[in-house]
């Protein structure tokens, strides 16, 4: 899948990387053990590498900002079903669970078919688990910072290996 990385987020120049899933995992999976830096990525890919909404090429993950407390565990086995990763932020903490969720898409999509899918899941994540979704992620030129180490407990990074 193709993604954007980018150095900074007040950098919106990126470089383009196609990454395997796994791969992807095993990277979040070292940086959760970080504190918290400036470089990032996208879900997206942009004309001219430049991120602007307007420049959105194409999406190949959904992404979803948990921020509601609710258990992560819940999250992870619901959504086992389908391809992604799952971890937690930097203001994640064992007694109020904030965390990503990024999801496989079947194919590459439009920035306007992106916020369609992603609508439509904000609303299954509303009516079967009781998720508020931060809204702000139905941006699809969104800059997503890495895995970090929370500021309390330990930080979980987990591949879903169900179908994209």
């Amino acid at each position: 899948m193709l993604i954007t990385v980018f150095k900074s987020v007040r950098r919106p120049h990126g470089e383009r990387v196609d990454v395997g899933l796994a791969s992807f995992v095993q990277a979040e999976r070292r940086r959760s053990r970080e504190p918290l830096k400036a470089d990032g990525f996208s879900l997206a890919t942009f004309h001219g590498d430049h991120r602007k909404l307007e420049n959105v090429e194409a999406v190949s993950m959904l992404g979803l900002d948990i921020d509601d407390g609710h258990a992560l565990d819940e999250v992870a086995v619901f959504c086992s079903r389908w391809r992604g990763l799952l971890y937690t932020t930097k203001s994640h903490r064992p007694d109020r669970h904030r965390f990503r969720v990024l999801l496989g898409l079947s194919r590459p999509v439009s920035g306007d078919d992106y916020r369609h899918i992603w609508h439509a899941a904000r609303q299954v994540f509303a009516e079967q688990l009781h998720h508020e979704v931060d809204g702000q992620t139905s941006d699809p030129s969104r800059f997503w910072f890495h895995a970090s180490l929370p500021a309390a407990g330990a930080p979980v990074v987990l591949g879903l290996d169900g179908a994209p």
